[in-house]
């Protein structure tokens, strides 16, 4: 030490430098070794790895199975690592559990009742959950908040086969394409108004068209009577909610499933839309995806009956209503495979004479909850 006394000072600065660098690469892998360890035990795994891959990478300290031992020690970490996120969901899910039982039933957005009966003796409906929502648009000023109890609507709209059935069984209320005497029947009458339509028209499990308000209501007397469940057409509000996605805890949409026009060609028969809505007229009932709730077609396909007077929305809160009390017109929903996309809205309103029948007009019954 005494002759580096004596060396040019740069020339000690290098040596001393030299020195000090020897003295760290002779430690490298014990001092990774150690920060890997330390960074494990405090559940750093990322670090840990880091620190255990840069050991490797040390010569000087490095015993010959140096490379094994931290090896052996990654895939602790990784290990560890596993443990310990499979142990917080399994907390987060204790947790979210918890909460669950000590949530009183109306927050969990239905009653106990609703649970224990979802939805009992009413196979093909969906039941839709109480909630209230803003109905209608903010175009003219019509939207309005609406609150609804909860009820059930039926998955699909009704088929020819399922009609077929009540006419056969009560001998009246044929559709106007089967009606006897009508310039409009496919066998016998010269008008080609349905006959058009081809086998879309007759087939077992596309929804039945042809059929008047009263023709709707009369079904669902039927039914009501045969089941002995209580079946009905959808009030105006019914429909809305269920069609945009029911719950306001979801996102309602502007189509039934989607509020992307870009995306519902997945979800309705409508005209205009092109990609698997191939279809030139009705299409057979759950050919295309359900909405939010499971219910199939209410955006397209054809025109759903529902059971108020036409009129002008109200501007106050309603709570379960029903419509005007009298009128001449009566409400349909839905759009249909003749309508482009605006017609399709959920929002989007109709009106027809009770006696009138179309060719891209049917319905879906609903039930109240019991």
């Amino acid at each position: 030490m005494t002759a580096m006394r004596h060396l040019p000072p740069l020339l000690l600065l290098l040596l001393s430098f030299l020195l000090l660098h020897a003295s760290a690469s002779a430690q490298c892998y014990q001092t990774f070794l150690d920060k890997g360890k330390t960074f494990l035990q405090q559940g750093k795994w990322d670090k840990a790895v880091e620190a255990f891959e840069n050991g490797k990478g040390c010569q000087a300290d490095k015993p010959a199975n140096g490379d094994t031992i931290l090896n052996g020690l990654i895939r602790d970490v990784y290990k560890k690592k596993q443990a310990a996120a499979e142990q917080k969901k399994k907390r987060v899910a204790e947790a979210q559990s918890r909460k669950q039982k000590t949530t009183r039933p109306h927050e969990r957005g239905h009653t106990k009742k609703e649970k224990k009966s979802d939805p009992a003796g009413l196979p093909g409906m969906v039941l839709v959950r109480s909630g209230t929502f803003q109905m209608g648009s903010t175009e003219g000023k019509s939207m309005h908040s609406v609150t609804l109890s909860s009820f059930y609507l039926s998955k699909y709209e009704v088929t020819v086969k399922e009609y077929l059935q009540f006419v056969k069984e009560t001998g009246g209320n044929a559709p106007e394409w089967q009606e006897i005497g009508n310039q409009c029947n496919i066998t016998t009458g010269s008008n080609t108004y349905y006959k058009d339509l081809g086998n879309t028209l007759t087939a077992d499990q596309n929804p039945i068209v042809g059929i008047s308000w009263n023709d709707a209501t009369e079904y669902c007397k039927w039914l009501s009577k045969k089941t002995g469940k209580t079946y009905r057409l959808p009030t105006e509000a019914e429909w809305e909610y269920a069609a945009g996605g029911g719950s306001p805890n979801a996102t309602r949409t502007q189509w039934a499933g989607t509020s992307t026009e870009s995306e519902l060609q997945q979800y309705s028969n409508c005209a205009g839309i092109g990609g698997s809505s191939t279809y030139q007229y009705a299409a057979p009932v759950g050919k295309f995806q359900p909405n939010k709730l499971g219910l199939y077609d209410m955006s397209g396909n054809v025109w759903e009956w529902c059971s108020d007077w036409g009129a002008d929305y109200p501007s106050s809160p309603q709570t379960n209503p029903t419509g005007p009390t009298e009128g001449t017109i009566r409400v349909k929903r839905g759009g249909s495979w003749g309508f482009l996309t605006v017609g399709c809205l959920v929002v989007f309103r109709s009106y027809d004479l009770p006696t009138s029948r179309s060719k891209d007009t049917g319905f879906r019954v609903a039930a109240s909850f019991q």
